[in-house]
């Protein structure tokens, strides 16, 4: 990401994955500043009357979509798995697509092992394209090539900086949101994915309300995009896309 330049604040960008199951999770969130986005899995129960709550707050909603990991851990109903082939991967994401409606983007539930597959990523990229719909690799795997995929095929994409309840204790989740900070500072943005554990929660009632304070923006992917791509969040990701200038010049 480019360096923040003098006088900019750095933009923060915050995911809350997991969505779906708690609606007491989600009146917490309504009341923290935002934009905070909410990723939310197409099976999960609560989802569909979660969205319509959520549609009246200021989020930006992403669909958190199952993908298969390394090991044996269920990546839920539906994912998307190594062996399927394109007419099933597409007909999944899809289907996933259509259980959160209102959608501006899609970042991956688990999917350490697919989204290191070539041939997988390009099908689900191609599908996000056609909607058009943003993309954040969740960083499952250091062998990804999600984000790389995706930007090949002119999706607005960028990837998760850090994760701030890989361990839920408040310690940990104290060092990530330090951690957060310092990226932002150095680099100009972050992208950061929590969940929504009482825990977590309760750490970013305490900090988000007072980070911007601190000299930071609160921001939503598509800002972030915007100036990791372009140097100007102001900027529509689609529009400043280097991959899509490309197209029709020369």
């Amino acid at each position: 990401p480019p360096f923040a330049a003098p006088g900019q604040a750095p933009l923060v960008s915050i995911i809350i994955d997991d969505m779906g199951y708690s609606p007491r999770a989600l009146t917490r969130l309504a009341a923290l500043p935002g934009p905070v986005t909410l990723s939310f899995l197409p099976y999960a129960d609560a989802t569909s009357p979660m969205l319509a709550a959520a549609g009246q707050g200021e989020f930006d909603i992403f669909l958190h979509l199952p993908m298969q990991p390394l090991g044996d851990a269920d990546p839920g109903i539906n994912a998307v798995l190594a062996d399927l082939d394109e007419t099933q991967i597409r007909k999944r994401v899809r289907q996933a697509l259509a259980a959160v409606p209102g959608a501006v983007g899609v970042n991956n539930h688990m999917g350490s092992r697919v989204t290191a597959l070539p041939e997988t990523m390009r099908w689900v990229m191609d599908e996000l394209r056609q909607q058009p719909l943003l993309f954040v690799d969740s960083r499952t795997n250091p062998e990804s090539i999600a984000e790389a995929t995706a930007a090949m095929l002119g999706v607005p994409t960028t990837g998760r900086d850090v994760f701030i309840d890989h361990v839920p204790e408040p310690e940990a989740i104290a060092r990530q949101l330090a951690l957060i900070e310092r990226i932002a500072r150095r680099g100009g943005s972050v992208v950061a994915i929590g969940h929504p554990y009482d825990v977590t929660l309760r750490a970013l009632e305490r900090w988000l309300p007072a980070v911007e304070r601190r000299g930071f923006r609160l921001a939503s992917v598509a800002d972030v995009i915007a100036f990791r791509h372009c140097g100007d969040a102001a900027l529509d990701p689609w529009t400043c896309s280097p991959e899509l200038q490309l197209v029709g010049t020369g």
